[in-house]
């Protein structure tokens, strides 16, 4: 059996690695994320909880509206490309963190802070982490 209680010790060190920004979520790189800008985050939540799959599509400039999720797709600023190397890449992330380390890695992040730290440098962090996973659809695209 193990302590599982918080001392002041662990606090100290867990804050430390957040001002060090060793935390990776503490400072997203660009190119493992996927942006999804003007979407209702609190919206996509509720939906993923009710169990709904999104298609993730190119071209936000070319949408007629908004992303929105009633229609079951969600838009992207990259291009067709861009998004399914992006999407493939982060897919295969995911899947080789499961098998080595048997952890689910793969998330969508729903709002984001942005500051900048002592040095000047700005860093971004999700607001809210919600589990989520890229399958293959009939079609060969990730949703």
């Amino acid at each position: 059996m193990t302590d599982t209680t918080t001392t002041p010790a662990r606090l100290e060190f867990w804050k430390q690695l957040l001002v060090e920004g060793c935390a990776p979520l503490l400072d997203l790189d660009a190119a493992a994320i996927v942006a999804l800008p003007d979407v209702d985050a609190a919206r996509i939540a509720s939906a993923l909880a009710a169990g709904s799959a999104f298609a993730i599509e190119p071209d936000l400039e070319a949408a007629t509206g908004p992303a929105s999720y009633e229609v079951g797709r969600l838009r992207s600023p990259l291009t067709g490309p861009d998004l399914a190397r992006r999407l493939t890449a982060l897919r295969r992330t995911a899947r080789a963190a499961q098998v080595d380390l048997g952890a689910h890695a793969l998330y969508l992040g729903l709002g984001v802070l942005v500051w900048r730290d002592a040095t000047g440098a700005t860093r971004r962090a999700p607001l809210w982490l919600q589990p989520v996973e890229l399958e293959r659809r009939e079609t060969g695209g990730l949703r």
